[in-house]
């Protein structure tokens, strides 16, 4: 999923965590003086708040880790490939540990809501955790990238540390408004700043892809692009509309697996390419499905002369000269 769904998916979980604290932090507040009275009791809605917090969560984690997963050609839940000696898709590996550590803290959430030994304080703990885990993934997340999209990826990287450090002084300053009110708006920043980075993912490299391009998935696709760039090429699949099932010309023989590893390079300069498309069920002797594409070519237009062209004699060479008698 490092795309641009890969990076909206967080972008919403983030900022709805963002608000839901940011409400529950108001209301903590707004109750802190209040006297109990017979029928409202702040302490059992707030447990209530933490269970449901912590099934929401757990919920999140689950979403983010099964789409990231199983979308067409995803790693489905193997990490190496023994036949080809590679990893498989490590990019969307980083996003699944991510939401495990969040879903971690959902469950913590909930053990904490139902074990009154467990103390408060270990929820936070854990949101310390995952952000560490967070900020260390993003930190070797920008291998073979754009200059833009490191750049915004280092901007999320500190945002997170940001996030991590205030979240460990909440450690030690209890029932702060204000520090709990910076933590959330740090976490609103990252989930817009997701937001930003799914963007920059969706958007084409000018004059190497089109519009319909996937964004990098791999250091291959990566090493195609540093090519095609220094090259002065064009990738002319990514100039078309291909149809979900026309995106990846190569299946395994297992079904499980698809990769888009055929593509047709163009010129630059010479805007040679009209329609490229993948020509499914088409028998060619392999294992791909035959990639095609249409050309147009300019050719030079030489004007008719009236004039006899004259052979300089002189210039053929003596072995095709005639003999002399």
């Amino acid at each position: 999923m490092g795309d641009f769904k890969g990076h909206v998916l967080p972008g919403v979980f983030l900022i709805t965590l963002g608000i839901w604290w940011t409400t529950k932090c108001v209301l903590k507040y707004a109750f802190k003086n209040q006297k109990q009275t017979s029928y409202f009791d702040p302490k059992a809605l707030f447990c209530r708040m933490e269970m449901l917090e912590g099934i929401v969560l757990v919920g999140m984690a689950l979403i983010g880790m099964l789409s990231g997963q199983f979308i067409p050609g995803g790693p489905h839940l193997i990490l190496y490939n023994y036949k080809e000696n590679q990893w498989v898709r490590l990019l969307d590996w980083h996003h699944f540990t991510i939401y495990l550590f969040f879903g971690l803290l959902g469950v913590t959430n909930i053990l904490c809501s139902t074990i009154r030994s467990l103390p408060p304080s270990f929820s936070k703990l854990m949101l310390l955790n995952a952000l560490f885990v967070e900020a260390f993934v993003f930190y070797n997340h920008t291998h073979g990238r754009e200059v833009l999209d490191i750049f915004v990826h280092n901007l999320l990287f500190l945002a997170i540390c940001l996030t991590a450090l205030i979240t460990f002084m909440e450690l030690f300053i209890q029932a702060k408004i204000t520090v709990e009110l910076l933590r959330t708006s740090l976490f609103l920043l990252q989930g817009s700043w997701f937001w930003q980075s799914a963007k920059v993912e969706g958007q084409e490299l000018p004059g190497v892809t089109g519009k319909f391009d996937r964004g990098v998935q791999n250091e291959a696709e990566q090493k195609l692009t540093e090519f095609c760039q220094e090259n002065a090429l064009i990738i002319a699949n990514t100039l078309f509309q291909q149809h979900k099932i026309r995106l990846y010309p190569w299946t395994s023989p297992d079904g499980q697996y698809q990769n888009q590893i055929d593509y047709i390079l163009c010129s630059q300069i010479e805007k040679l390419y009209a329609v490229s498309k993948n020509k499914m069920g088409a028998d060619c002797g392999l294992d791909h499905e035959l990639l095609t594409a249409k050309f147009r070519l300019k050719l030079k237009k030489v004007g008719e002369t009236t004039r006899p062209f004259r052979y300089d004699r002189n210039q053929i060479p003596y072995d095709y000269s005639g003999s002399d008698k």
